[in-house]
């Protein structure tokens, strides 16, 4: 069963498990909106990310992200206050 969390909450997951990596420390990233019916996954929150990698490498960034993005779909849905 997925957690409910706001997007900010889930961008801030994303974010902090990308800082503890090496070569991650610099990116921020955030979830954009919350759909109104979930995908089949049962996943609510849209695949559409504002990624800012600040002077990280994205390759780098983007090899991280990608499991950590798959890890919080399975975990969380969103719900707006």
């Amino acid at each position: 069963m997925r957690q409910l969390k706001t997007r900010q909450e889930i961008s801030d997951w994303l974010t902090d498990n990308l800082h503890a990596i090496p070569g991650c420390s610099e990116t921020t990233v955030s979830v954009q909106y919350e759909l109104r019916e979930p995908e089949q996954d049962g996943c609510n929150w849209s695949r559409d990310l504002v990624i800012n990698y600040g002077r990280d490498d994205s390759e780098v960034v983007t090899r991280h992200l990608r499991s950590l993005y798959e890890d919080a779909r399975r975990r969380f849905n969103v719900s707006e206050p």
